[in-house]
Parts: structure tokens; sequence; C-alpha cells
């Protein structure tokens, strides 16, 4: 597995960097995971413009041999490809995915920041016919006064995003549950 960062230095190369990767690694990348730099220094945050704009054509046109899915970004960024959300990927296959990214000496669910942001939704959010499924929509908070860093409302039926992600047709409705529940947890103070 490979994860890449996308940063404000990568995002306009991201093509040609997967290509050359491809090329040199390409057997040995089972699944490409494309993750949103979270970072500090404003100058290196991408917005969810220059997300979508280097994002919809990228996977519009995806030719390589390994599957990709997306960490880190909220699903408007991504219109048409919501179904590559890892988080719905992990959900679906019951894996909890810890990390000691914040704290070194102690491993927590990666998804509990992700929920705690989404807390407080966007008015854009609090409409999104997706926002049940949907976690991770910090982005739209370190930027704030960026008309090129706003979320888009989805009228799409979140059952056919789940049912892309690959979700059994018949543990829909359990996923979606499992969903509402992790998030309602985490806000609750435990861990998802």
């Amino acid at each position: 597995m490979s994860t890449w960062l996308l940063s404000s230095f990568n995002i306009d190369r991201l093509d040609a960097a997967i290509d050359l990767a491809a090329r040199h690694l390409g057997p040995a990348i089972g699944l490409l995971t494309l993750k949103r730099c979270q970072d500090n220094e404003p100058s290196r945050v991408v917005t969810a413009t220059q997300l979508r704009d280097a994002l919809i054509p990228l996977l519009s046109g995806w030719r390589h041999s390994f599957p990709v899915i997306l960490r880190g970004f909220p699903m408007c960024t991504v219109p048409g490809f919501e179904h590559l959300d890892a988080d719905l990927v992990y959900i679906r296959q019951g894996v909890t995915v810890s990390d000691n990214f914040q704290r070194q000496d102690e491993f927590m669910s990666m998804y509990g920041p992700a929920v705690a942001a989404s807390a407080n939704p966007l008015p854009e959010c609090k409409i999104c016919s997706l926002r049940d499924i949907c976690y991770s929509r910090q982005v739209f908070r370190e930027k704030p006064n960026d008309p090129g860093n706003l979320p888009i409302s989805s009228s799409k039926d979140p059952r056919q995003v789940l049912v892309a992600n690959r979700t059994d047709p018949k543990d829909v409705e359990l996923t979606i549950s499992r969903l509402i529940a992790g998030k309602e947890a985490v806000l609750a103070g435990k861990q998802s």
C-alpha cells in the first residue's frame, strides 16, 4: 500500500508523479491512498477547489492497474467519486484504523479527529444528502474566507454511494447505521 500526501507542493504534478511511480513501482503498489495534507502552515494546505481541479480529471482518466482510495477530505471535493472514500472502505470491511500521529505514545482511532471536525457542519453540509456518511470537513475550516474552499451540497443517494463502494446491497442500511453510531460515539467522547 502506498500513501501520497496532497499538498500545495505536488497538487499540480499529481498525475505525472503517479505515472512515474506506476512505471517504477507498479507491481509493488497494491493500493494507492491519496491523503490531504493537514498542516499548520497555510501555504501547504490545498483548498477544496484545488482538490477538485486535480482529482476529478485524474480519477476520470484513471489508467493504472492498482486501485485508489481517498482520505482526509470531504466527499464533495470529488463529485462522482464519493465511493472512493477511504473511511467507507474501512467501515464497510469492519476495520478500525489507528495511528500515533498526534501522540507518539498512544494509538488512537483515525476517525476521531475527522468526526469531531464534522460536529458543527457548515450550512451547505447541513443540507447535503451525504452528511451521515461523510467524515472529514476540516478542509473548509482551514481557509474559511477563501471562495475556493467551499462545500458543495449533494443530492446523491448515500445508498448508491455505498453500493458503488462495494457494500453488499443487503448490508447498506446496517453500514449507514454503523456510520451514524460511530460518529455519535466519537462525539460523545468514546473511541470508535
